[in-house]
Formats: C-alpha cells, sequence, structure tokens
C-alpha cells in the first residue's frame, strides 16, 4: 500500500472508529465544545498527502505531542520519492502504452535496482508479488510499495536511548538515595561537585563526574527502524498510518501510569487533549482508546526546511509551542538548532546538512581495469565470459548495459551504482534521543561540558528553580530531561555526537593560549588557565592586593567585566 492509499485508509478508520463515538457535539441540550483550537484539526479534512508528520514524545512531566512539516527543497518531503516512482514506471514501459507489464518491468534494469537473475522469466517471478491485484501490470501504487521496500519507507522515526550521556548528577548529590533532593542537598552541591575535580584545574568536567577516564560514555544505544524489534520505554512513537499503538499506549503506562492506569494526572494533559483519549469519559485511556492520540492537539508545531543537495543549511523553525521558545542558533556543523524549555524536559531540534553524493568513480575504474582485457575503454561480453563466476557477471553485464549496446563504459557502471542507493537518497528519517536528566546541563551555562567554580556556585539557584511545587526538594517528576531530535535526507538521522563526553583535560571551547583580544585583555585569557571564562585566585599572577582591588563583587573571581576596569 503507497504512503497515499495507507494515509486515506487512516483516515477513514479514525472517522468510523473514533469520531462516530463523539460525545461532545452540540445538539440535545449540549453545550458547543470549549476546547476548539485552530491546530485541533479534524483527520476527515485533512489531506492525506501533506506535509505533516506526527510524533509523540515522552518528555519529563507527560507526552508531547509535535506536528513536524517537512519540506526538501521547498516542496513536501515524499516529492523525490513520488518522481523516482514515477522515473521507475516511464523507463519500464517499453512500448509506451502508459501501462508497465510485470514482463517489461522484470527485463528492465533500472526498474530492477541492478537485481540479477540469470533469466527474464525469474526477474518476473521476482515482482509478481507486488501485483496484489492480479492484472498482470504494476500501478504506481505497487511501484511506490516497491520502492519503500528497497528503500526503506519514505520517513521514518527512529528512537534511542543514550541516558549515559548525560552526567548524573542526581546519583552525585542525592545522598540519602531517595530519588530526590532536598534543600539539605542542595546546600552541599557545589561542594560535593568540588571534589570531583580530579585533576585539581577548578573545572568538574562531564568525564570526572561520570569517572570515565576516555571521552566516551557508557551508554548503549538502541534503535527503534520502523518495523524492526521493539523498544522497551522509547522517547518517541510515530503517529499516523504506521503508528504502533499497542507499543505507545504500554510505553505510557510504564513511564507516566499510576497504580497501573494512565489518569490525566499521570499524563499532565489538560482538560480538551486529555478528552480526546478518554471517549468513554471513565478517567482512564484504555488499551482501545489509544487512537485518539491522532485526534490530540499538538503541543508543538515545527517546520523541518531540508535540502536534497549540501549546499544549503537546512532550518528548523517553531510555528507554534505551549512552552516559551528558550533558544535558537546555529552550530558549526551549519545546522540551525532550536530549543524549548517546558514540559519537564528541554528540547533541541536540529537538521543535517545533505552530504554530497557518493562517487563511484573509483570503483567504475577498478572494474574497467580488471575486465577490459584489450583496453580500448568498454567491456564486452566476450572479456567475461572465461572468467569465474562468469554466469553472475554476465548478469551484472546486462545490468550495466542499461542500452543494451553491448558495450560497457565507466559511466554505465557508476550509474548502476547510483541507481541502486536512489531509494534510500529519497528518504527522510528523524530520530529522537533521550540524553537522560539534564541537571549537568542546567548547571553548565557555557554548554562546554565542564562546571567552573561560577557554575557550581550557583546550583543552589539554578537547581532551585525546578522545585514546581515549592515543597523544598526537586523529586525526580520535577528534574528536567533532555531529548534531542534530528532530521536528515537521504539516510536515518543521527544525533552527534554519540555517548561523547568531553575527555579530562580537553581543550574544547578554550580559547588559544596567546590569542589577542579585541577588548585588549590578551593578560586575562594567558591568566584564565583552564578556560572557563573567570581566573581566579590561584590563576591570577599578581598579589592578593591586586587581586582584591580587582575583585568589586568579593566573590573570589574575576570576570571579564571586572577585568576591564583595570584598563
Amino acid at each position: 500500500m503507497s504512503r497515499c492509499a495507507a494515509a486515506l485508509l487512516f483516515v477513514l478508520l479514525v472517522a468510523a472508529g473514533v469520531l462516530a463515538q463523539e460525545p461532545d457535539q452540540p445538539g440535545e441540550g449540549k453545550e458547543p465544545r470549549r476546547d476548539a483550537d485552530p491546530r485541533d484539526a479534524d483527520p476527515r479534512g485533512a489531506d492525506p498527502r501533506d506535509s505533516v508528520e506526527r510524533f509523540v514524545i515522552l518528555a519529563g512531566s507527560g507526552p508531547i505531542v509535535v506536528e513536524a512539516r517537512l519540506l526538501v527543497d521547498g516542496e513536501p518531503y515524499y516529492k523525490q520519492r513520488d518522481q523516482l516512482v514515477d522515473e521507475l514506471l516511464a523507463a519500464a514501459d517499453g512500448d509506451g502504452d502508459g501501462k508497465v507489464t510485470l514482463k517489461e518491468a522484470g527485463g528492465d534494469a533500472k526498474f530492477l535496482f541492478g537485481r540479477n537473475f540469470p533469466s527474464g522469466q525469474q526477474g518476473i517471478s521476482y515482482l509478481e508479488r507486488l501485483d496484489r491485484n492480479r492484472n498482470e501490470v504494476i500501478d504506481r501504487d505497487e511501484a511506490a510499495l516497491y520502492v519503500d521496500q528497497i528503500g526503506g519507507p519514505v520517513f521514518r522515526l527512529l528512537s534511542s536511548s543514550l541516558s549515559a550521556y548525560e552526567p548524573d548528577l542526581r546519583e552525585l548529590l542525592d545522598t540519602n538515595d531517595d530519588q530526590a533532593l532536598s534543600k539539605e542537598e542542595l546546600a552541599v552541591a557545589a561542594a560535593r561537585l568540588a571534589s570531583r575535580d580530579a585533576n585539581d584545574d577548578e573545572l568538574v568536567e562531564a568525564a570526572e563526574v561520570m569517572g570515565v577516564a576516555n571521552g566516551y560514555g557508557r551508554g548503549v544505544q538502541v534503535l527503534n527502524r520502523g518495523g524492526g524489534a521493539r523498544v522497551a520505554n522509547q522517547v518517541a512513537h510515530l503517529l499516523g498510518p504506521n503508528a504502533n499503538l499497542v507499543d505507545l499506549h504500554e510505553t505510557l503506562k510504564r513511564r507516566y501510569g499510576l497504580e497501573g492506569e494512565i489518569v490525566q494526572s499521570g499524563l499532565s494533559l489538560d482538560d480538551a487533549r486529555f478528552a480526546k483519549l478518554d471517549r468513554n469519559k471513565n478517567g482512564y485511556v484504555e488499551p482501545g482508546e489509544a487512537i485518539g492520540w491522532h485526534l490530540v492537539a499538538p503541543h508543538l508545531q515545527l517546520e523541518v526546511q531540508m535540502y536534497s543537495t549540501p549546499q544549503s543549511a537546512p532550518r528548523v523553525t517553531i510555528a507554534h509551542c505551549n512552552a516559551a521558545l528558550s533558544r535558537s542558533e546555529t552550530d558549526a556543523d551549519a545546522r540551525t538548532r532550536v530549543g524549548v524549555a517546558g514540559f519537564g524536559s528541554e528540547l533541541t531540534f536540529a537538521a543535517d546538512v545533505t552530504p554530497p553524493p557518493q562517487s563511484y568513480a573509483a570503483s567504475a575504474s577498478a572494474i574497467m581495469r580488471q575486465y577490459d582485457t584489450d583496453q580500448n575503454g568498454y567491456i564486452e561480453k566476450k572479456e567475461i565470459e572465461d572468467r569465474p563466476n562468469a554466469r553472475y557477471f554476465i548478469t551484472q553485464f546486462e545490468t550495466w548495459d542499461a542500452d543494451g549496446d553491448g558495450k560497457v563504459f565507466a559511466k554505465e557502471i557508476e550509474a548502476d551504482y547510483d541507481r541502486r542507493i536512489k531509494p534510500s537518497r529519497t528518504r527522510v528519517g528523524a530520530t529522537a534521543a533521550e540524553r537522560g536528566v539534564a541537571l549537568f546541563s542546567a548547571l553548565d551555562t557555557s554548554g562546554d561540558g565542564r562546571l567552573g567554580i561560577r557554575e557550581r556556585r550557583e546550583a543552589v539557584e539554578r537547581l532551585g528553580r525546578y522545585d514546581k511545587d515549592g515543597d523544598g526538594q526537586i523529586t525526580s517528576h520535577e528534574m528536567p530531561s533532555r531529548v534531542e531530535i534530528n532530521f536528515a535526507v537521504g539516510r536515518d538521522a543521527y544525533v552527534s555526537p554519540v555517548g561523547r563526553v568531553v575527555a579530562l583535560g580537553s581543550p574544547q571551547n578554550r580559547p588559544a593560549p596567546n590569542a589577542p583580544t579585541s577588548d585588549g585583555l590578551t593578560w586575562f585569557v594567558h591568566m584564565d588557565t583552564n578556560g572557563d571564562g573567570d581566573v581566579s585566585r590561584r590563576e591570577f599572577l599578581g598579589g592578593k592586593p591586586a587581586f582584591d582591588k580587582l575583585d568589586k563583587d568579593r566573590d573570589g573571581l574575576l570576570s571579564r567585566d571586572e577585568a576591564k576596569s583595570a584598563k
């Protein structure tokens, strides 16, 4: 079934199975629904060929419904795949009658994507499974399904667990192991953190907190590849025609279930959203009601603009969000990253620059050197007939020789390699990675994977903000988790770095020792030997009177602003 057919079937099923039970329609004494929202779209009126994908992120305080509009070169993301399907059908339609028969497709090298069959009949037999209506013709929906089977679905969501990427400060600071941080524990947080400074450079690095001597964390990455083995407790679940609502419901029970039941308080949903799930109004979300997730209004709407070539940088923008947009930046890889603070999590969305097409010139040249025995610039069938595995290579020869002129040139070999990976190049992938409880990130205001003296001193204030109910302690429910979602064209997206923490003594993000500065504070940069942006008394090369004169706020650190006063 093609994406169009699957989406249309999905819309019909939702309309018949859920909307028929709509209890809140006005009429017969009922007031009009008060949860109307322009973003709360009715699937009955939705375009099954739109460019929007929906998924649920399991954030710290509850599930978040995300709606992402995906564009490639300014067009809906599936247009590249549609174009490939059209090209295949046009190439295989040998007699130009607008129909591709099994015989035509089975004898066309482009349609078979380089698959080798000793005889044309075997190629036809291979394709017979596509002919669902048994009319001996491959229609467009059947061809689209065929390409999906070769290159993967046109959109695929992967969920990974990388919890060890984020150093677990809770384990370090929670001295009584009650899974919460009390006022007393926060009061000594700075001292507890300082105790991890293994190399005595006045910095506490991520690797030191984790007890890792090298630069890599101990996390294990587990992926859900859209149809593979189930992943326990995955952080994101796809909605729509390809949703696995059974897995979603079971994961929700594990994460947010109270006494084994999914209730509104556990999900932290407002009345309007919870009403979409609790169809029978008994206060619980039961397995059969999970289809209601397709009707829940999105908490967050994105637009992801990607490109099929590496010349343009992708961009992620937020069209609507229930929480405040906290940051938008461009990183060193030219990716636009947007961050959202709220929902008990810190969410980051980014898209990768599309890598340049792989060159197969070297492989083609190697094949030419091996088989072009007369060195006339092309391979003929007679040049491979007497070689070992000749049967295989003769079939391969016929695949390479797309124009059927009995000659194989290097360009034809390159084109064959390129043709085989075209389905995967027309795919869009998204990866959602859970980075664990983000207490370390909350303190690491510079984002360099290290906590300086000033950052550690601010631990009480910064972590105290998470005490939402004001009861004097930060419970596990209040601690922010960190989730990163990454999009990419042409391959499955990944979130980088994977399990990477800054190595001990790493110079990452530190200024060069002798780097000149525009504000004339080269001396300050030289003295800031650990690169944390402050000069401590130990780093300061002058005497105590000179240090105290500059230390206007008497906090034992010289900031850049204080250093400017010495000019």
